[in-house]
């Protein structure tokens, strides 16, 4: 168990599939080099990340909400994919992770932001950033509270048809989302990333 505070400055942090839930503030100020989040996670409680250090984030596809402040202050984040399941964004999620600079969210329909108490991001991140949704929705974030701040929205493929060979035989087919962590038919967990690249993980 790691308390909220102490510090595992420069540590990797991955979970094992039996995770389902983070605590409150669990990893707040931990100063975690990486962090990788399961499928198996379906509640991360608010500030669990608070102040932290890792470049890159993805949620997992089986979160439905970010809550308040659970990324908030990660200085060195640039990197964050949001699935296509989340539909909710609490304020101050992103607050103070001023530099941010790749943004996917991969919903269709823009996940709706809050507006009271913190910002969920800097203005300047709204600037800077590039935020990628899917192919078709750049009209819809543009006409939706707080996604229409981002200056550059760019449309992007994010679901592949994926076969796994092996021994030349294709032994299954599947349709992967960008940021999706699946287990192959070798037991190996994988992560589609973007441009169709699969890696074991």
């Amino acid at each position: 168990r790691v308390y909220a505070g102490r510090s595992l400055y420069g540590q990797d942090l991955k979970f094992s599939n039996s995770v389902v839930a983070i605590g409150e503030y669990a990893f707040s100020s931990s100063e975690l080099n990486s962090v990788l989040l399961p499928a198996s996670i379906v509640y991360i409680g608010f500030g669990a990340f608070y102040g932290n250090r890792f470049r890159d984030i993805s949620i997992p596809m089986s979160i439905k909400s970010i809550l308040s402040d659970t990324f908030m202050w990660c200085e060195y984040l640039k990197k964050i994919v949001i699935p296509k399941s989340v539909t909710n964004i609490e304020s101050g999620a992103f607050y103070c992770s001023s530099n941010i600079e790749e943004l996917y969210v991969l919903a269709v329909t823009p996940p709706v932001v809050a507006e009271d108490g913190n910002p969920v991001f800097d203005s300047s991140v709204c600037s800077k950033a590039t935020l990628y949704v899917p192919v078709g929705s750049k009209k819809s974030y543009q006409l939706s509270s707080v996604w229409k701040e981002f200056e550059n929205i760019v449309e992007i493929e994010t679901e592949y048809n994926v076969s796994f060979v092996i021994d030349g035989e294709v032994i299954s087919s599947d349709i992967l989302t960008v940021g999706e962590i699946v287990t192959s038919p070798t037991d190996m967990n994988i992560l589609c990333d973007f441009d169709a690249d699969i890696q074991p993980i």
